[in-house]
């Protein structure tokens, strides 16, 4: 998060904005190969449910969505087929700031014949679209990686057409005592040694760092209304481990 010094986090060590940008692509291009296979592995394939869950708030399959920090494609694979089962015709853009995760995205809908969607490449705190652009804005465990995250924020709220929806999927933090520790214990050393094993243990233990800095739900929710959402909400799923926050723009 930006500071007066114009500093962040990128997971335990500060460091410069510009720095965290580069670090943050430069990390996303390491892992990008095996990015699903550990998603799998380090939730057990939980993932693939709180995604559905995220998803089932995604009602209008007329909307026009941009899927931000979406280089693998799956709130935008799960997107197009309600839409197409819906009779629609989708109208989807997935943004990142990664090219490999990007391209990533792309042949896995190629792969299942998703065709049509709009691939863009660049910073969440700078989106190339026109004000009131988008219906739906998503971002799923993604925003703790923005340099920025006021000003992703912003942004968000401003491409939105009035009326739009801000979602965002998150790693939180467990409201139970135990269930905090037990997870803090797994995510200390299970996640890196799992890292090791792919040949970057390194970026695991920095991803593992960046859901320790990143607010809990009530600082994140208060967040998005500072920057201009209203009916802010946040809803957690397995006991807080991830949560999901939602916000409208009037």
């Amino acid at each position: 998060m930006k500071n007066q010094d114009n500093y962040t986090f990128f997971g335990a060590r500060k460091v410069a904005q510009s720095v965290k940008t580069q670090l943050v692509d430069s990390l996303f291009s390491g892992v990008a190969g095996n990015y699903d296979l550990m998603n799998d592995l380090m939730s057990g394939g939980i993932h693939r449910l709180w995604k559905d869950d995220f998803c089932k708030l995604l009602d209008n399959p007329n909307a026009k969505l941009l899927d931000v920090a979406g280089g693998t494609c799956d709130i935008t694979k799960r997107f197009f087929k309600f839409s197409k089962r819906s009779g629609s015709n989708p109208d989807i853009t997935v943004f990142d700031l990664n090219i490999d995760m990007l391209s990533l995205g792309a042949d896995k809908l190629t792969n299942e014949a998703i065709l049509g969607v709009n691939f863009v490449n660049g910073s969440a705190e700078n989106l190339p679209f026109a004000d009131e652009t988008f219906d739906y804005y998503t971002v799923s465990f993604g925003i703790r990686n923005f340099t920025d995250i006021m000003a992703a924020l912003k942004e968000a709220k401003r491409v939105l057409k009035k009326g739009g929806k801000f979602l965002c999927l998150e790693f939180s933090k467990p409201e139970n005592m135990i269930l905090n520790k037990m997870y803090d214990v797994y995510s200390k050393f299970v996640i890196p040694n799992l890292g090791s094993a792919f040949g970057d243990r390194e970026a695991y233990e920095y991803l593992v760092e960046s859901i320790k800095k990143f607010p809990s739900q009530d600082e994140f929710a208060k967040m998005i209304k500072e920057s201009g959402f209203l009916d802010v909400a946040y809803r957690n799923l397995s006991g807080g481990i991830v949560a999901i926050h939602t916000g409208y723009k009037k």
